[in-house]
């Protein structure tokens, strides 16, 4: 007489293997980052303007980015623009986000959080920093780089200027070997496909199970 399945079990069953597989990336991961011994700081105060990209080819959520900055011990603040593109013809319509900073007084450097909970899908990214009227404001540079990324992630060249445009990230840059002390964590999402494939060999696994069970 063949075993009977339970539909409860079953769908329990199914439910733990989609925690497994949804909840196996839940880790957060460095997605990029660029770390080393605090040796300069390059310039953020009045029209200078600092920048780093990268290139992912798989989506991150839950990201956090952070970039390591000094002052004089003044509490100036800074906004900080992430976007699609920077240049020419750059508007609002790139801009993923933006935010409103305060530089560290003590200590100085020290590590500023940007963004949280941010969601970026495959794509090139810039980073775009524009300072106050502090007089020292400035993005670490390290001398010591130790370049970090997740798989499928590139980090691309610095930037910089001495001319900001009234929307920063629509300056004219040009490339920089800067050496900016930045990270971006976030959770890799699992590609659907993986999870499809793992969902779609379930039945056949419990089926064989009972048949098996039927026999004994």
């Amino acid at each position: 007489m063949p075993a009977k399945i339970n539909a409860t079990a079953f769908c329990r069953n199914i439910l733990v293997a989609v925690s497994i597989v949804a909840g196996g990336s839940a880790v957060a991961v460095t997605v990029i980052s660029e770390t080393g011994t605090d040796a300069f700081g390059m310039n953020l105060h009045g029209n200078f303007i600092q920048g780093v990209s990268w290139t992912e080819t798989q989506t991150f959520t839950s990201m956090a980015i952070t970039v390591r900055l000094f002052s004089n011990g003044i509490a100036d603040t800074g906004t900080a623009y992430l976007t699609t593109q920077t240049g020419a013809g750059t508007t609002t319509a790139q801009q993923i986000a933006t935010a409103t900073f305060t530089f560290p007084t003590t200590p100085s450097p020290g590590t500023v959080t940007l963004f949280s909970g941010i969601t970026l899908g495959p794509g090139t990214y810039y980073l775009t920093l524009k300072g106050g009227s502090g007089s020292a404001d400035s993005w670490q540079s390290t001398a010591s780089s130790t370049i970090t990324t997740a798989a499928g992630v590139t980090k691309n060249t610095d930037y910089t200027t001495a001319a900001a445009s009234a929307y920063p990230p629509a300056s004219s840059f040009s490339a920089a070997s800067s050496h900016l002390v930045f990270s971006v964590v976030g959770v890799a999402v699992p590609e659907p496909g993986s999870t499809v494939l793992v969902l779609a060999g379930l039945p056949a696994v419990f089926w064989r199970r009972r048949r098996l069970e039927s026999r004994l």
